[in-house]
């Protein structure tokens, strides 16, 4: 079992989008692959419910739509039943985990970083606000990371 999931998320072609599966790219090699399993991806999957359940804590980086550009923000995410659909077409973290705890019997605790977008059209450039924000975002990840993995020790 995998103590932490790191899932990274977006876009890469729809600018401000890709930031998620940038951080997560560049945290691949932070820690032992025993300990923390690194996934970036252009969308949350379904398939990813397993590794999930398989996990003590799962983190989810985003770029959100809401929110001042280059803004970073965390929240808890819980399970959140979906609708058949949502589960094959859209997923957010709130539905993956619900999968993770319908088909796998456990949705462990998670969180959502996110970092407020500007612009979400077409393009590889991060906006400004948004590129200047990766540190926070990548330092924020860690951070919470080696929390989790100092709390499973003790």
């Amino acid at each position: 079992m995998t103590s932490v999931l790191v899932i990274g998320y977006g876009n890469p072609l729809r600018g401000d989008d890709g930031a998620g599966r940038l951080v997560a790219g560049a945290l691949y090699d932070a820690w032992p692959e025993s300990r923390v399993r690194v996934e970036a991806s252009h969308q949350l999957l379904i398939e990813m419910a397993a590794a999930a359940a398989e996990s003590d804590f799962v983190v989810f980086i985003d770029a959100a739509r809401d929110g001042a550009p280059g803004t970073v923000t965390q929240r808890p995410v819980l399970p959140e039943p979906a609708s058949d659909d949502s589960l094959t077409h859209h997923l957010t973290p709130e539905t993956l985990l619900a999968a993770a705890r319908l088909w796998y019997g456990r949705a462990p605790e998670a969180a959502l970083i996110c970092v407020g977008g500007g612009d979400f059209s077409h393009g590889e450039r991060l906006s400004p606000p948004v590129a200047a924000a990766l540190p926070e975002l990548t330092s924020r990840v860690r951070a919470l990371v080696c929390a989790r993995l100092e709390a499973s020790h003790a």
